[in-house]
């Protein structure tokens, strides 16, 4: 068993996450906030800038609607992968460690079969200095130093808070969805040591 694939389970399934025992459905409108404008500064993040969840359009220096090549091309080849048939999706894990006889890791993306975009990408806290190493920073892993009540004052009132998780979803457009989901448990004092991300398309 893998951690981030228990997390990824959690996001996306039943009341860990909604409270209400119906899974997360990025078509449906009432499982999304309003829709938000996203300009080209919100890409770039300026520095005095304040971080807002729509900032999550792009992370690690790649961009909603980016393909798989462009991750590698920036961290390298994953550590392993996960390729089963029956998911629509195939998911890469980076620089795997063992924790507490847990195969995990420290970052993991995954992306469509069909067209090779990115669909989830997933950074423990352990992964930023596994990302500098690749050259990689970015302000939006900012929360990873964060406690929970601190994530809530960044970004506001969440529509889903459950199971240890703060999750912000909503429209960008009519046909883009996103997700990101905080990971701040309990037995850690509530600091938050994992972000996930879903980048959600029309044909879901």
């Amino acid at each position: 068993m893998r951690v981030f694939a228990f997390t990824f389970l959690v996001i996306l399934g039943t009341n860990a996450v909604t409270g209400c025992g119906s899974k997360y459905d990025p078509k449906n409108s009432k499982d999304r906030e309003e829709k938000q404008d996203v300009t080209p500064d919100d890409l770039t993040l300026a520095p005095e800038a304040k971080l807002e969840i729509k900032h999550y359009v792009s992370f690690l220096g790649l961009n909603f609607g980016d393909k798989i090549d462009a991750l590698v091309a920036k961290i390298g080849n994953p550590s392993s992968v996960n390729d089963e048939p029956k998911y629509s999706f195939v998911t890469n894990y980076y620089d795997d460690v063992k924790e507490n006889n847990l195969k995990t890791a420290q970052m993991r993306s995954s992306y469509y079969r069909e067209n090779s975009a990115i669909y989830t990408i997933g950074v423990q806290s352990a992964g930023v200095e596994f990302l500098k190493s690749k050259g990689i920073t970015d302000r939006r892993l900012e929360p990873l130093s964060m406690n929970h009540d601190e994530v809530l004052k960044t970004f506001g009132k969440p529509k889903r808070e459950n199971a240890n998780f703060i999750t912000y979803d909503f429209e960008i457009t009519s046909k883009k969805t996103m997700l990101v989901s905080f990971y701040c448990p309990d037995y850690d004092a509530y600091k938050c040591n994992e972000i996930n991300l879903f980048w959600f398309t029309s044909k879901l």
